[in-house]
C-alpha cells in the first residue's frame, strides 16, 4: 500500500467506512459512498478494475469485503463456474470465491470481525485489501480460461497456476 496511511491512525468510536475511504484517497482509487454502511471502491489491477464493496454491520461489529471481477458467468456456464469456484476455494486459507448471481459475476468475499475495546486499524485494512486482490489476480485467469475458451475447471486451474520458468 502507501506509506502515507501511517499517518492515519485508527478510529476509535468512528464508522471503519471512514478509514477505507482515506485509504482509497491515499492510493488515488475511483470511490463511491452508497450509504452510511457501504463504500465501492475501484481498485485497478493487472488483470482489469475491481469493483470492491466494504459493508460495515455495526450490530455485528463486522467489515464485510466483496471484490468482483470484470467477467460475465451466462447461465449455461455457472454449473462449470460453480465447480471453479469450489475448487479454487480449497485452495485459500481466507476468504471465499463465489458468484454473484444478481450481477452475473464472480467475486471474492471475507469478513473481519471486531470487537471489545480494540478499535480498526489502518494494517488490518491494508492486509483485507491486498489479499482480496491478491487472491482475484491469483485466480482470475482460471475463470477467464472456463468463461473465455470454454475450458474445463480441472484445465483452467493447471492453466492458470502454471509458473513461468527462464525468461523469453
Amino acid at each position: 500500500m502507501n506509506d502515507q496511511l501511517d499517518d492515519i491512525g485508527d478510529l476509535g468510536d468512528e464508522n471503519p467506512l471512514l478509514l477505507v475511504e482515506d485509504i482509497a484517497r491515499t492510493n488515488q482509487w475511483h470511490l463511491e459512498r452508497r450509504s452510511t454502511d457501504e463504500v465501492v471502491v475501484e481498485i485497478p489491477a493487472h488483470w482489469c478494475t475491481y469493483l470492491v464493496y466494504f459493508t460495515w454491520r455495526d450490530d455485528a461489529e463486522a467489515l464485510h469485503i466483496a471484490c468482483c471481477f470484470d467477467l460475465f458467468v451466462p447461465e449455461p456456464l455457472r454449473p462449470r463456474m460453480y465447480e471453479l469456484v469450489a475448487k479454487c476455494n480449497e485452495q485459500l486459507w481466507i476468504g471465499h470465491f463465489g458468484l454473484w448471481l444478481e450481477e452475473n459475476m464472480p467475486l471474492f468475499r471475507h469478513t473481519l470481525l471486531f470487537g471489545g475495546d480494540v478499535p480498526p486499524m489502518v494494517e488490518q485494512f491494508e492486509e483485507l485489501i491486498d489479499i482480496a486482490i491478491s487472491e482475484c489476480e491469483r485466480f482470475f485467469p482460471a475463470f477467464n480460461f472456463v468463461l473465455g475458451q470454454g475450458q474445463s475447471p480441472d484445465d483452467a486451474l493447471t492453466h492458470a497456476m502454471l509458473e513461468p520458468a527462464g525468461q523469453a
